[in-house]
């Protein structure tokens, strides 16, 4: 079993918070399988995010040869791509994500001759530009309310563009100002519109890059201690645990963790590695404590195995050994919604390259679910 970070830090770091609940399934826990769901398309194409109600966003990739070099994709439920409706000529147009409503996807548009473009929502009408003072915008996700990502923005110290967070929110657009930041962004929102997110200093690599949380345009630097090295956050759920990645020293691994934007209480937890891989990368989380992510069998090597933490379990699981996929190995966790399907990246046995699926959970009877309480400890100190 995987040590959590908390057992490994000196007792002045460890202050307690509250009593938190994380689920573990016991020996008599019926395992859920999954059924697979291919994301067709005739380019090639790239999955970007999971809808609440099983679309899938992303886009299909045709070239440079002439415009567009890429296609704005949905997937539908059955696995159908479709490219939404962009008006008039232009370069290339990518969907990042939802806002709240698999019927609202997010994203941008690149004008004919640009490298990125206004960032907009798809609705029944087509493409409606977000309010963005700068440029180029690069919305991720949203909540119906909130939308978070990052905007492009001339940099006031050269003639250079620098990529910072920002905030979509009541038809208002607002940059996260960090000192010392030369790249930011922020990643996923929750429906109580805690953002989180990461930033960095590319001229001093020195610094630690930390992870961002916030709320209503507002932003804290998050830090769980030096000693756990980089933090980078991917996802945060409704109950505010988000996970990513940390870089202690000999590796990265996933962790999940809490931090009370009112008190700065925080909790963390290190999710561990699976036997035998030397790194470990999280995809996201769910509203039932659920974490999906990948793992590495070297250091820095590519993703080689899908895996799984269910129902707040803090031990990693393989993916593949929970759905029948002949002919391809499930190598990323990329998403999970909160109907519990996967977003997952396979590779395909042959050599021949990659797919897409969502997982579909296929839910037997449980023969027996065990809770298991934790007294919360709060640690105070791609790859795309």
């Amino acid at each position: 079993m995987p040590t959590s970070a908390s057992q490994k830090l000196p007792w002045w770091s460890i202050a307690f918070y509250c009593v938190s609940i994380f689920f573990l399934p016991s020996a008599s826990y019926a395992r859920v399988t999954y059924d697979a769901t291919l994301l067709r398309a005739d380019n090639v194409h790239y999955p970007t995010a999971l809808g609440e109600g099983g679309h899938v966003s992303g886009y299909t990739f045709t070239g440079f040869s002439k415009p567009p070099g890429s296609y704005p994709i949905v997937w539908d439920v059955a696995g159908k791509p479709h490219i939404l409706p962009v008006q008039g000529s232009y370069e290339a147009a990518v969907v990042h994500g939802f806002d709240g409503s698999d019927s609202a996807p997010i994203g941008i548009i690149a004008p004919l001759g640009q490298a990125g473009g206004p960032a907009v929502v798809w609705g029944s009408l087509g493409a409606t530009p977000l309010p963005i003072p700068e440029e180029f915008g690069i919305p991720r996700e949203g909540n119906g309310t909130v939308i978070v990502g990052a905007a492009i923005v001339t940099a006031a110290t050269s003639s250079g563009r620098t990529r910072q967070a920002c905030v979509w929110q009541n038809g208002t657009f607002t940059l996260l100002s960090i000192p010392g930041s030369t790249t930011s962004a922020l990643f996923s929102v929750n429906a109580s519109g805690i953002y989180i997110g990461g930033t960095a200093n590319s001229n001093d690599p020195s610094s630690l890059d930390s992870g961002l949380i916030g709320q209503n345009g507002s932003y804290t630097l998050l830090r769980f201690g030096d000693e756990l090295g980089r933090i980078a956050p991917s996802d945060i759920n409704d109950s505010n645990w988000l996970v990513g990645q940390f870089a202690p020293t000999g590796g990265i691994r996933g962790f999940v963790a809490r931090h009370d934007l009112a008190t700065g209480a925080q909790e963390f937890r290190d999710l561990g590695l699976f036997p035998g891989f030397a790194e470990t990368y999280i995809g996201g989380i769910n509203n039932s404590n659920t974490v999906v992510g990948a793992a590495t069998p070297t250091l820095g090597a590519d993703f080689t195995k899908a895996l799984i933490w269910p129902n707040g379990s803090l031990e990693p699981q393989d993916l593949n050994a929970m759905v029948n996929l002949p002919g391809a190995t499930v190598i990323r966790g990329m998403d999970i919604n909160n109907a519990g399907q996967i977003l997952a990246e396979a590779r395909l046995d042959d050599g021949s390259g990659f797919a897409y699926f969502r997982l579909d959970p296929v839910v037997p009877e449980p023969a027996g679910i065990a809770v298991m309480g934790f007294a919360g400890v709060a640690v105070l100190r791609r790859r795309a």
